[in-house]
């Protein structure tokens, strides 16, 4: 039997495995077996997270988007990149064009995403599985303040905003 407790930022499985969490979404976002874990219930990595709703620009009234970038040092280093839109019918696809960090206001498309059934869809790049980033850029913290447009294949800007800054943990 597994028990779970959170504690804070951190949920403690009984199994040894422990899932961080990054945002106020309260979505448990990595995930990885402790060899030890403190009293708190953290490996000393803690990692440092951004989290942003995405400003609806043509989207439909019940959509939403966020933009959720996470670093966490330590023996497993991680980079993430990550964007979730909720809320868009079935089917619907979803272009990720991001301003260049060399270059302000020129945007590139980095990725796309389908909504699937639960009416949501998500892009991640994490450097633990091996993904580049945007740009290919080392770390995230060269993608923050940058331009994000969420568009339609037509190019229609479904919501537009920016990647945020990284707070510690």
């Amino acid at each position: 039997m597994l028990i779970l407790r959170r504690l804070a930022s951190v949920l403690v499985v009984s199994s040894g495995l422990t899932l961080a969490a990054c945002g106020g979404g309260g979505a448990f976002i990595a995930a990885s077996s402790a060899m030890s874990v403190s009293e708190d219930g953290s490996d000393g990595a803690e990692p440092q997270c951004g989290r942003e709703g995405i400003p609806r620009a043509g989207a439909p009234a019940m959509s939403e988007a966020y933009v959720e970038i996470e670093r966490r040092m330590g023996a497993e280093p991680e980079d993430r990149f990550r964007v979730e839109v909720t809320g868009l019918p079935i089917g619907t696809v979803v272009d990720v064009w991001l301003e260049a960090p060399d270059a302000p206001d020129v945007y590139a498309l980095v990725g796309t995403l389908s909504i699937g059934d639960g009416h949501d869809g998500v892009l991640q790049r994490s450097t633990n599985v091996g993904d580049l980033l945007p740009y290919g850029v080392l770390t995230v913290t060269r993608l923050v303040g940058l331009g994000l447009e969420l568009r339609s294949p037509t190019g229609l800007v479904l919501f537009a905003g920016t990647v945020p800054a990284l707070d510690a943990r």
